[in-house]
């Protein structure tokens, strides 16, 4: 039982394909964070801003009350579009790397199977045995990983589907704060 260089280097490439395609998929999300929280905190500052600005030309506490309520809620529907926006960000990462998960253990598999057959033409008489039972515990492996998979899908769903109620619920309890 010999491994040759070539299925070494496949082995490894594979890896490194895997180890790039992800570094990639996680940097182009820590752009869109980088993004979505620049602009949030640019918006605050401009409110902030002109918030001040307006604070300047008040004449008497009724016309102070009244700004600094009709400024609370512009900044509040900012937090909550600035969580749902996060919220998606985050559902789109998780989806691909589920994607590149799955993906990569396909091909990680094919590469082992692979290497597990090129082993077992060269390899001495009665090892057959050992060589089934690895594949047999690779099988197992993959089993588990893939019922693993569609728990961690399914909570994930189950969140991306609690997430507008949970925002719906929240915005409803800012309008009876504003109201009262």
């Amino acid at each position: 039982m010999y491994l040759n260089a070539e299925q070494v280097a496949a082995t490894g490439k594979v890896g490194m394909d895997a180890l790039n395609t992800f570094a990639q998929a996680q940097l182009a999300t820590f752009e869109l964070v980088l993004a979505l929280y620049f602009n949030a905190g640019k918006a605050s500052l401009e409110d902030g801003i002109n918030h001040a600005a307006a604070l300047l030309s008040v004449k008497d506490a009724r016309d102070l009350l009244e700004l600094n309520a009709a400024a609370a809620e512009p900044g509040f529907e900012r937090a909550l579009a600035y969580s749902r926006d996060l919220s998606s960000v985050a559902a789109r990462a998780r989806a691909e790397f589920f994607k590149l998960s799955e993906s990569h253990a396909v091909e990680v598999n094919r590469t082992v199977i692979g290497m597990l057959d090129g082993l077992s033409k060269t390899a001495p008489a009665g090892s057959a045995v050992t060589v089934s039972a690895i594949k047999s515990a690779l099988a197992a492996s993959n089993a588990v990983y893939e019922a693993y998979g569609k728990v961690a899908q399914q909570a994930a769903d189950a969140d991306e589907a609690n997430s507008p109620g949970a925002a719906a619920a929240a915005e409803k309890r800012a309008g009876k704060r504003n109201a009262a």
